[in-house]
């Protein structure tokens, strides 16, 4: 197996990924292809990433040139992009397919190449094709306008072939165009044979040899019927008929114009009397005020005549457009010839302004609004993109009623209407339960992603980190975390903000403490501290209000001082003292204690009793104790 790493390619998005899912779905609508970009890729060879929204530098858009299916891969879909002759001055290094909605389908790069523009020396037209493999290609709408489209050499070439292995070749008839049989036969009375250049000359080769009807030069002597007395048509005249015609005339004269002369005397000689005459008559009529009207202007070509009043006539110009109307003998020629076949076609099938209902879709070309008005009060819907590059487009709807308009989403099941949440001016209303499938942020983006709600700060939130798990972070560093029967804080606890108490934990204990806050009957009040391995300390009151303080260990604390200045550190019986003892009472010293008798002979005074102070050390120095 090849090692090669492909160095050209062409990727699904993420967003194209998502968007082919969700026409996978039954009630999915496919993904509808309409435009393509290329762009040079900032000067390299970009490497095409899912994760891309955008090309890395676009240099130009268009609508796609057409979208099909690849004929030996049926789940390939075929985008094709045409840049025009007069189109250039860039490099082209990577290509981007777009969605009606501006989203960047996929992305490829390609290899390296300039586009000139003809002003350089170089124009030519570049065809660029993006191959794109899916599961099914019912998810991807091969529809394109077909106003904008160029024929490529492989898309004619592709056709002249269909046409070619296809059986769509009719016979033509007097209403159809098609093929036909040829035939040199000039008797024939087909409709269904086409003549053939033989056919035709020899039909011309004896017409050449016929006069032509308009002005025909006859030559010999040519005959023709004569026409019966009083005979008035255009029937050619034969010269017996005008001797006849003649002589008619001459006898039915009086005496004194019963010669040809004598007529031609009375009649001024003017070989044109009959023309002359019917001039003459036709400048007279009846005292019809419409006909006055007409007959007053004064005709010239191209004129047309018009009432501008009651009996008021008017010329108007007649243009070539005009005449060509008015030659024309049925209503459909006349669409025909003013191009309004279409619009006539449009009509037939439009939507009717009452009562009609429109099936399929809408489409607006251009950023149109579509409105409901009344009275004073509106509701708008419209659409803003500048430019299919334009990052700021988006749709809007506006109403305007005194500032008491407002937005309501209501749905309707049956006989029952429920309101599902309302806009107002300053507050949106959400009246049922609402899932936010996504992060959530509150006066700003969300940065911390996943199912989380950031408030004023991008990175400052609550996010749901696992099944019953809610964690806030500050500054996208993690400080708290609730789960069921315990909260944990990741950094210090603090109490106050200027003489504070703070809990933390560095995390290097090998077990869990525990503060513990309890109480019984017998100990209403204890603060204890212990681990997993038992207590360390607690704090008690008692019944009777007093307070106890226990540890389970000893006390070693790291300076003596306090505790050698109060307590008595040593204990020990000071200098001997010795005193005589006399008949009667003696007592001992205070602070002292006997520590031994002496008697000689008989107890008469010389005897000594034998004295030490009992002292106690306290803070470095003896001191005796003092006796009550």
């Amino acid at each position: 197996m090849s090692t090669t790493t492909r160095k050209f390619k062409t990727v699904i998005t993420n967003t194209g990924a998502k968007k082919l899912a969700q026409a996978a779905a039954p009630d999915g609508k496919p993904v509808r292809l309409t435009h393509m970009a290329v762009g040079d890729g900032g000067g390299t060879l970009p490497s095409p990433d899912s994760k891309q929204t955008r090309l890395v530098h676009e240099v130009w858009r268009h609508t796609v040139n057409r979208v099909f299916l690849d004929a030996t891969h049926q789940n390939r879909i075929i985008a094709e992009l045409v840049v025009p002759p007069e189109t250039g001055g860039f490099w082209i290094r990577e290509i981007g397919v777009f969605d009606e909605h501006g989203d960047l389908i996929a992305v490829g790069n390609t290899a390296e190449s300039y586009k000139p523009t003809v002003a350089e020396g170089s124009g030519r037209a570049q065809t660029f094709r993006t191959i794109l493999t899916v599961s099914s290609t019912a998810t991807m709408a091969l529809t394109v306008d077909n106003t904008m489209v160029m024929a490529t050499v492989d898309y004619v070439d592709d056709k002249l072939k269909e046409h070619e292995q296809s059986r769509r070749h009719p016979d033509a008839s007097l209403t159809a165009k098609g093929f036909v049989q040829l035939s040199s036969a000039t008797n024939s009375t087909s409709e269904t044979l086409a003549a053939t250049p033989k056919a035709v000359k020899a039909v011309m080769d004896e017409t050449n040899k016929k006069a032509p009807l308009n002005s025909p030069a006859l030559t010999g002597t040519p005959t023709t019927p004569t026409a019966p007395k009083g005979t008035n048509n255009t029937q050619i005249a034969s010269t017996a008929y005008v001797m006849a015609a003649i002589a008619a005339l001459v006898d039915s004269s009086p005496d004194a114009l019963n010669t040809l002369n004598e007529l031609a005397a009375a009649l001024g000689n003017d070989p044109n009397f009959a023309t002359t005459m019917t001039k003459a008559l036709a400048g007279k009529q009846p005292k019809d005020a419409t006909l006055t009207a007409l007959a007053g202007l004064a005709t010239a070509a191209d004129k047309f005549p018009y009432f501008t009043g009651n009996d008021v006539a008017s010329l108007a110009t007649l243009t070539k457009v005009g005449r060509d109307i008015l030659a024309k003998s049925t209503v459909a020629a006349v669409i025909e010839y003013l191009g309004l076949q279409e619009t006539v076609n449009r009509a037939r099938n439009a939507v009717q302004k009452n009562g009609d209902t429109l099936s399929g879709g809408l489409t607006f070309e251009n950023d149109s609004i579509l409105a409901w008005i009344r009275n004073t009060d509106w509701a708008k819907i419209g659409f803003k993109n500048d430019a299919d590059s334009d990052t700021d487009s988006y749709m809007w709807f506006e109403t305007g009623d005194n500032g008491n308009e407002y937005f309501k989403w209501r749905s309707k099941q049956s006989t029952t209407t429920k309101d599902l949440m309302t806009l107002k001016w300053d507050a949106l209303n959400i009246l049922v339960n609402a899932v936010i499938n996504g992060s959530l942020g509150v006066g700003t983006t969300n940065a911390l992603g996943g199912s989380s709600i950031v408030l004023g700060d991008n990175d400052t939130g609550f996010k749901q980190n696992g099944d019953g798990i809610l964690d806030v972070y500050a500054n996208s560093q993690r400080v708290f975390r609730f789960q069921n029967g315990v909260a944990i804080a990741f950094k210090n606890i603090q109490a106050g903000d200027s003489k504070k108490i703070s809990l933390s934990s560095s995390n290097t204990s090998t077990k869990n403490v525990t503060f513990n806050l309890w109480g019984a009957s017998t100990r209403p009040v204890v603060a204890e501290l212990g681990d997993e391995a038992g207590w360390h300390f607690y704090s008690q009151r008692n019944t009777d209000n007093s307070v106890i303080f226990s540890v389970n260990g000893q006390i070693q604390p790291s300076n003596w001082g306090n505790f050698d200045s109060r307590y008595v550190k040593d204990v020990r019986l000071g200098t001997r003292v010795v005193q005589l003892m006399a008949r009667g009472g003696r007592y001992e010293k205070a602070g002292h204690a006997i520590t031994g008798l002496r008697i000689i002979g008989e107890v008469d005074g010389d005897d000594e009793a034998i004295f030490r102070p009992i002292q106690k050390y306290i803070n470095g120095t003896w001191y005796n104790v003092a006796q009550v």
